[in-house]
């Protein structure tokens, strides 16, 4: 013989068989006749009659559904209107309630109708109920409310974004959804925003560029829109930037304390399109030795850490050179205008001298100064490449001497790959067109020089204890002897990525023991943070702390990983817009592992599904079979 009982189990209340008590835990059967273990304290009401094992579960099945028709006898407002707060026994208030004596169903009824609506009394323990406050009424009705305005928006939504999905625009009757859509996908933020969120997870959506090529179909925004800027809150220059650079438009060239260079034959070496000129060089030939001097244009002179220009460059962190636009670090007018080291415009610069021996190469001297130049010419690769090519004396000589910088460096194991860059621009014509960059002559002297000079700061400051942010990279995993195109990708999947550390540590890419950036202070706010520190410490005075740059650490490893992505996935998205009207055409492909082809001409990897077997490092002709910029999906076929 055993009794029955209402217990707590799994979010509801059910009648069971209790078969056996032992310490604080029953033993019960469940009116599928499973037996459990549970706390006694799951225990809700007990019932008074004992009951045989004979026909338990029918008895079980017919308790229950009992019960729960006997939930609608008992209104739970009138009862807490006439209650004072407080404890209760249940059957008391049952009994009270009913106007008689309570049978065990009717009072197992009403705790089970307590425990269903939770509005105005709680289950304490065993038969015992409290009696909630207005107030806490009141909260727990207005949470309900919301909790039903919530199912019904989410009802709403998924009607709405099923026919979105379906493109069924026109019958849309809501369009304050999508509305609300598109500043999700565009902006991060809208109002509802854990409503769509919700039915999305339903609908197994989570990748944005999904909907937004969705909402690009659907013609509700623009095909090229660059929404990932605004999405990313991506910062724009604000007024009080605009002032800044304004008031650092009007201000001269410094000349105290500088020296003056603007004697020297000084030039630029740049892309044709370049317009924020932000390195350029002097060379002076002697009988044995070689005066080779690398002037960076000087910024940090004009921004104070704490100018607001300062903040907005570490929040934009880079200039952003996108196939549709150029999105300059600081303003344009300062970027393109007061910085910039364009031809027959003195500036002020940082130089560093190095003295070379003109027979070994071997540096000899190397010195840091502040200084004004004046360019006399803003060449082109292209030109610098027919020059070295020709013979030319000087353009030869130049390029020996910073090759020799290179080979020191593969000398101590500098270990890195170079793959073409391949860019889509739009032409003035609103043309697509694509632009490959290989590493030519005049591209590795230019490379050398900001290498030799990144170096040379990167010790001078470690010397002089100048806290500054260095990069380091460790050696490959795994180095495996590469013969072709395939053993490239390889061991690319072995490399470490570049990292930051306040302590100096060996560069394995570049071979070099330490390693900053202090050449590009225009175009890159880690750039401009090293100048900072360097021209501070130059000028005796007071540089950023060890502790100041922990703190910023952070905040740059976050913001360069923002504009990183904005970089890539615009360049990405052209070169794919780029190759979805290429269909048709053949191409080169390089068969890799995995189901992948290395496109060459496009320095890009595509899916490459084909049933026939190819051996890796194949070459084989391929045509675009599918392509999607948004997606960034490009899938390959062989071309018959």
């Amino acid at each position: 013989m055993g009794y029955l009982a209402e217990i707590f189990w799994k979010n509801k209340i059910v009648c069971c068989y209790v078969k056996e008590k032992k310490d604080k835990k029953l033993r019960v059967v469940l009116p599928t006749l499973r037996e459990e273990l549970i706390n006694a304290s799951d225990l809700v009401y007990l019932d008074n009659l004992k009951v045989s094992t004979n026909d338990i579960q029918q008895i079980l099945l017919e308790k229950n559904e009992l019960r729960e028709k006997l939930k609608e006898n008992f209104n739970l407002e009138e009862i807490w209107e006439v209650l004072e707060e407080g404890e209760y026994n249940a059957k008391e208030i049952s009994d009270l309630y009913l106007s008689k004596e309570s049978t065990d169903d009717e009072v197992a009824a009403f705790l089970r109708k307590i425990f269903e609506t939770k509005n105005y009394f709680s289950i304490t323990k065993m038969g015992t109920i409290l009696r909630l406050s207005e107030k806490q009424v009141r909260e727990i009705q207005n949470k309900k409310q919301k909790q039903e305005e919530k199912e019904l928006k989410l009802i709403e939504f998924e009607k709405i974004l099923e026919k979105f999905f379906n493109g069924d625009i026109q019958n849309l009757t809501d369009i304050e959804w999508i509305d609300k859509l598109k500043r999700y996908v565009i902006f991060d933020e809208c109002k509802d925003r854990n409503i769509i969120e919700e039915v999305l997870k339903k609908k197994g959506i989570s990748n944005i560029y999904y909907l937004f090529k969705f909402l690009v179909e659907s013609g509700m925004v623009e095909e090229d829109l660059f929404f990932e800027i605004s999405r990313t809150k991506f910062p724009n220059f604000s007024l009080e930037d605009k002032k800044e650079a304004e008031i650092l438009i009007n201000k001269g060239i410094l000349f105290e304390n500088r020296v003056d260079l603007t004697n020297l034959y000084t030039f630029t070496i740049d892309s044709e399109d370049t317009k924020d000129f932000d390195d350029a060089i002097s060379v002076e030939f002697m009988h044995d030795k070689v005066i080779l001097y690398i002037h960076i244009s000087d910024v940090a002179s004009f921004i104070d850490h704490n100018s607001s220009l300062f903040n907005t460059a570490l929040k934009r962190m880079q200039t952003l050179y996108l196939p549709d636009s150029i999105m300059p670090m600081l303003p344009e007018d300062i970027t393109f205008k007061k910085f910039s080291l364009v031809k027959n415009d003195p500036k002020n610069a940082v130089t560093f001298l190095f003295e070379i021996d003109k027979n070994t190469y071997e540096i000899l001297k190397f010195d840091i100064f502040l200084s004004v130049i004046k360019v006399d010419e803003n060449m082109v690769y292209e030109d610098i490449d027919e020059r070295i090519g020709s013979g030319d004396g000087f353009w030869k000589d130049l390029y020996e001497i910073l090759r020799a910088n290179k080979d020191r460096r593969l000398q101590n194991g500098a270990f890195s790959i170079f793959l073409p860059e391949v860019l889509v621009k739009i032409d003035p014509k609103g043309n697509l067109v694509l632009k490959r960059i290989e590493m030519t002559k005049s591209r590795d002297l230019i490379s050398e020089a900001m290498i030799l000079v990144n170096t040379f700061v990167a010790k001078f400051l470690a010397d002089n204890k100048v806290p500054c942010i260095f990069r380091f990279q460790r050696e490959p995993n795994k180095i495996i002897e590469i013969n072709n195109i395939v053993d490239v990708f390889n061991q690319l999947k072995y490399f470490n990525k570049v990292e930051f550390s306040l302590i100096p540590r060996f560069h394995s890419g570049l071979g070099v023991e330490q390693y900053v950036t202090i050449t590009s202070p225009i175009r890159r706010f880690l750039d401009l943070l090293c100048q900072y520190q360097l021209i501070c410490f130059l000028q005796n005075k007071q540089f950023l702390t060890e502790s100041d740059l922990i703190k910023l650490l952070p905040e740059i490893e976050n913001y360069l990983s923002r504009a990183q992505l904005l970089q890539t996935r615009r360049n990405k998205y052209f070169l794919l817009k780029y190759l979805s009207m290429q269909k048709g055409e053949k191409f080169e492909g390089i068969v890799l592992d995995n189901g992948k082809i290395y496109l060459p001409d496009f320095n890009y990897i595509a899916v490459f599904k084909e049933p026939r077997q190819f051996k890796t490092g194949q070459n084989v002709l391929v045509r675009i079979k599918y392509v999607d910029p948004y997606l960034e999906y490009l899938e390959v076929e062989p071309f018959v």
